[in-house]
């Protein structure tokens, strides 16, 4: 009988397809193995591209507070007296001297479990940015002159925007504050409409001693935002424009964000302490309340900034973001938290088992008030 031509019997087929089937699933298994470590890999990259930004922005946002021309921030005074009247956001005003205040360079806001325990002014001006705060972050506010906007004494007679006058004239802007300074010796701050009056009071006849400005006020804080694929934590500003509010995002998967504020409490600018701000109720010793803002001369900012992908693990590390301020999984018992943040009085806010994937990284940057350590 001749079995040259006999195939391959049921049996043998079986065995083949299931030597198959063991070869492709670890084909497969492979290459979702490689493709979910590619897109951690992405979402790390993404996440410190993330962090250099948050940081940086925040950075060239501190560096500018309580620039004013030349001029000490007591010497800075409202054209005309009284305070400009501030339009805020979608109608809700901001409250105007809040906005306009030149005595307050820079003010933290210590963060609550809900927007409603934040001390108002920004409680207000945040509930019209929709309210999604994001539990515990701090807020923190800066006021200060644009250096971009600069008018030249040349351009204040200018009747337009134009190549040698970029930036047109206060007296033809429609809208926004401006700050009209005598350089070394006093500034006003004065709304587009009524320049004559800083005019007036500061004349042009000062020739080159004369500068312009536009005022600017932003706060910094964190938002819930929905951006298609989820619910992602996310730093916003909250910037003048004109004669009203408006709110940007800066990064998203910033998470947590604190600050501490060195304070200078003997005037030889050194910082002697840093401490959180006060809360907006309770007590007042251990944290900058409100007088003591102008003793304030760096920021350290504490964020801890996530990936946009699941891992295969589970984040149970605490973060400790400040000396009274820990950041830890909801799984880590209290007994297994550090000495620091088990300590009486510490706050120890957690992320839940649903974020605990993500990868993290704790961030911290001092950033000094450059414009108040200067002689």
């Amino acid at each position: 009988m001749n079995n040259r031509h006999r195939g391959f019997s049921i049996i043998e087929l079986m065995v083949a397809v299931t030597l198959g089937l063991i070869l492709l699933a670890g084909v497969l298994q492979v290459f979702i193995n490689s493709k979910q470590g590619y897109q951690v890999q992405q979402s790390n990259s993404s996440s410190q591209e993330r962090t250099r930004f948050a940081i940086e922005y925040l950075s060239r946002y501190i560096l500018l507070a309580d620039l004013w021309d030349g001029a000490e921030p007591a010497l800075v005074t409202i054209a005309g007296g009284g305070t400009p009247s501030f339009t805020g956001i979608a109608g809700t005003k901001c409250v105007d001297a809040w906005v306009i205040n030149p005595a307050d360079g820079v003010h933290g806001y210590l963060g609550a479990s809900a927007l409603s325990s934040v001390a108002d002014p920004p409680q207000s001006c945040l509930n019209a940015t929709g309210g999604n705060y994001v539990p515990n972050s701090d807020v923190l506010a800066i006021r200060y002159v644009d250096p971009s906007t600069y008018v030249s004494t040349a351009c204040l007679n200018a009747s337009a925007v134009s190549a040698s006058c970029p930036n047109g004239n206060p007296d033809t802007a429609t809208s926004g504050y401006w700050v009209r300074s005598l350089v070394g010796r006093r500034a006003e701050i004065f709304k587009s409409s009524t320049y004559a009056t800083a005019a007036s009071d500061l004349p042009g006849d000062y020739d080159s001693g004369i500068l312009n400005y536009s005022y600017q006020a932003a706060i910094f804080y964190l938002q819930n935002i929905d951006n298609g694929q989820g619910v992602v934590p996310t730093l916003y500003m909250l910037v003048t424009q004109g004669s009203t509010l408006v709110y940007q995002p800066l990064a998203e998967g910033v998470e947590m964000l604190k600050f501490e504020y060195g304070v200078d409490s003997n005037g030889d600018l050194s910082v002697d302490q840093y401490l959180p701000a006060c809360p907006s109720s309770g007590t007042s010793t251990g944290c900058v309340g409100s007088s003591g803002w102008p003793q304030v001369i760096s920021v350290r900012v504490s964020m801890i900034v996530r990936g946009d992908t699941l891992d295969n693990y589970t984040d149970t590390q605490t973060y400790q973001m400040t000396d009274s301020f820990c950041y830890a999984s909801s799984a880590t018992a209290t007994a297994a938290l550090p000495s620091a943040c088990a300590a009486a009085g510490a706050t120890v806010a957690t992320y839940d088992q649903t974020t605990a994937k993500y990868q993290r990284r704790l961030v911290v940057r001092e950033i000094q008030l450059r414009n108040r350590v200067r002689q």
